[in-house]
């Protein structure tokens, strides 16, 4: 069912780009975040109610949301 475009919606065509690459991570039992490739080839995210940023919470650029310090979201999903 979870590839039925009644369940998913319809199936962009090119003509409705943007279309990102995400990443889901998982702080078990709590909560989800996602991470979005840009097109400069960072990563981004948006921690709750502050704005987005391309940094980690070492403070470092996102180059991989699988490696970089996620904090409580031990759980990568890709």
């Amino acid at each position: 069912q979870a590839n039925d475009p009644a369940v998913c919606g319809q199936i962009q065509t090119a003509s409705e780009a943007p279309r990102y690459l995400v990443d889901l991570v998982i702080a078990p039992g709590r909560d989800f975040h996602w991470y979005r490739l840009n097109k400069e080839g960072f990563w981004s995210h948006k921690p709750g109610s502050t704005p987005v940023r391309n940094v980690d919470n070492s403070n470092r650029v996102i180059t991989n949301p699988e490696t970089c310090n996620r904090g409580i979201y031990t759980q990568f999903c890709g």
